[in-house]
């Protein structure tokens, strides 16, 4: 019997344990393929659908010669429009399409008075700052005290000679900075601007400033009269 045991081992070999899991390789591909799972999906945007996201439009120094007509498609997600430093010359009727617009940076392009379709910004309710410095306006419409709600507007180095009546209507706006024009007079309707905090007038050819500009009891600092302009200092005018 010890015999016949010994035969059927030495025949059929050692006996081994059969495994039931899977290859190594097999372990090897499934395993890549979970990690591959795992990553995460990069998306690019279209900066279309970035500025949406932002609310923010940044196209300072991008030598553009007008504002892209993908902008106005944004509509009222966009609170800040950033075009300085281009040669833009227009702004369209489409500006009205931001009706959420809270800032439109404009300094330093190529727009003049009828480069600015003022019916349309007249119905951005929201914007609080303006910044058209560094153009060339010679005028400002009346259209600009619909602006009610500004609270900066900037218009320095243009060449403009006075500015409308109408700015008395800005009862909110806080800073005027408005040097190196052609001013020869200022409205007295300035002095209802009684939000006013900080004005600039200085490379003007102001001789002198209106009685009402005496209403403007908020103000930070004030024009002293210097040559043949007015010089931002200290408030010493009255």
């Amino acid at each position: 019997m010890e015999r016949e045991f010994w035969l059927c081992t030495l025949l059929d070999g050692p006996i081994t344990k059969t495994s039931n899991g899977p290859a190594p390789s097999a372990k090897r591909t499934s395993n890549v393929k979970e990690n591959e799972a795992q990553k995460p999906e990069i998306i690019i945007k279209s900066r279309q659908e970035r500025w949406k996201i932002t609310g923010v439009i940044a196209l300072s120094d991008s030598s553009l010669k007008a504002v892209p007509e993908e902008v106005w498609d944004c509509g009222s997600s966009i609170r800040v429009l950033d075009a300085c430093n281009n040669s833009i010359e227009a702004i369209p009727e489409k500006i009205v399409a931001l009706n959420s617009l809270n800032k439109l940076l404009l300094t330093a392009n190529d727009i003049s008075d009828g480069g600015i379709c003022w019916e349309g910004l007249s119905c951005v309710q929201t914007l609080t700052v303006l910044s058209l410095s560094q153009n060339r306006l010679v005028t400002l419409p009346p259209s600009l005290g619909s602006l009610t709600f500004l609270r900066e507007l900037r218009i320095a180095n243009n060449m403009l000679g006075n500015l409308p009546v109408e700015i008395g209507l800005l009862k909110q706006l806080e800073i005027l900075i408005a040097n190196n024009n052609r001013l020869t007079t200022l409205p007295s309707s300035i002095g209802d601007c009684e939000s006013l905090l900080e004005v600039e007038l200085s490379s003007n050819l102001l001789a002198e400033l209106p009685e009402a500009f005496g209403n403007l009891q908020n103000l930070k600092s004030r024009q002293n009269h210097e040559g043949s302009g007015f010089h931002c200092i200290a408030s010493d005018l009255y």
